[in-house]
């Protein structure tokens, strides 16, 4: 027997009709947000929770837009139904190049002129910053 929530007005252990699933998009609008930094700024882009088995994981949506936001989230939770967090885990968490130990500095050269562009510094100025570095 299911008893009635008075403070929802619904049935306990039972959706509204009013509610959506969990399989579509407007679930998922309401269930990624913005978190805050340390120093208590609102990150530019979206994240989501989820829990299985007495584990969590924060996942980067890498969006400031909440459609495409809850797009990923859904994409991600049917991936954990599917195959289990550890899985999502491996496959949407951003990784870090350097995890596993600190970059060397020819390693962290190579990644700065991978990125940097020309309007960030001219040739000659980043060729005197890798000669005083090393």
């Amino acid at each position: 027997m299911t008893s009635l929530d008075t403070k929802r007005g619904t049935l306990g252990g039972r959706w509204s009709k009013n509610q959506p699933h969990k399989d579509s998009v407007d679930y998922w609008r309401k269930r990624v947000t913005k978190r805050r930094s340390g120093t208590g700024r609102e990150i530019g882009h979206y994240s989501v929770r989820f829990r299985q088995s007495g584990r969590e994981a924060w996942f980067s949506l890498s969006t400031a837009n909440v459609a495409i936001a809850a797009n990923q989230a859904r994409e991600i939770h049917r991936h954990i139904q599917a195959n289990g967090l550890l899985s999502a885990i491996e496959r949407y968490k951003v990784k870090d190049d350097f995890r596993e130990r600190p970059p060397t500095i020819g390693e962290w050269i190579e990644s700065v002129k991978k990125y940097r562009s020309r309007e960030d510094c001219r040739e000659t100025t980043f060729a005197d910053y890798v000669r005083k570095t090393r």
